[in-house]
């Protein structure tokens, strides 16, 4: 269901729960107690890991990448990313890229 609704921004933990047929309530009590994430912040991981893909395949410039999972806001997009990852975007890139030297 996150995937199909990857590129759009406006995909709610209502409609979430909708898609998976169940309440909101009852898909964030699910999620919790598997992932220990809100519903919101299981979709935002979903999307920074798929974009960490792309960023790292080189497929994608940053900018990209950040609309391609969802995110409206570039700079939003990166801070995110450097929350989850512990790095930039952009250092994210250049570390693969040493990495498969």
């Amino acid at each position: 269901v996150i995937q199909e609704n990857l590129n759009n921004a406006d995909f709610s933990a209502t409609q979430f729960a909708e898609e998976m047929c169940m309440s909101r309530v009852h898909l964030y009590r699910k999620l919790k107690a598997l992932t220990n994430e809100s519903v919101s912040g299981f979709v935002k991981i979903v999307r920074l890991k798929l974009a960490a893909d792309l960023i790292k395949g080189k497929r994608m410039s940053i900018k990209e990448a950040a609309y391609t999972v969802g995110f409206s806001d570039p700079k939003y997009f990166s801070k995110c990313f450097k929350q989850q990852f512990g790095v930039r975007p952009s250092e994210f890139s250049d570390e693969v890229v040493e990495e498969d030297l």
